[in-house]
């Protein structure tokens, strides 16, 4: 599966060669900045409205399932064994 960010809006494929789009997430408000993945949940950090989980265990409909108010602006994630990591 392909996981993709794009615009503030997240998408997932699962064909590499032709991916049709088969599922999207346009929750919340700010700027989606960058995203991890260790499936079946992709972490996106939003700018001022700081980290958002969405399960994507079905691709067609990826769900919110946290979400968390950083201090600042959070630009950058990371997912190191059992720990997100984000840059604020």
């Amino acid at each position: 599966m392909v996981v993709a960010l794009s615009a503030g809006r997240l998408t997932a494929a699962e064909d590499l060669d032709f991916p049709p789009i088969i599922g999207t997430y346009e929750g919340g408000s700010g700027y989606a900045a960058q995203l991890a993945v260790d499936y079946p949940f992709v972490y996106v950090v939003a700018g001022e409205s700081g980290l958002k989980i969405l399960d994507i265990s079905n691709p067609a409909l990826p769900t919110l399932v946290g979400s968390l108010d950083t201090v600042g602006f959070a630009g950058d994630v990371v997912v190191l064994g059992e720990h997100i990591i984000v840059a604020d």
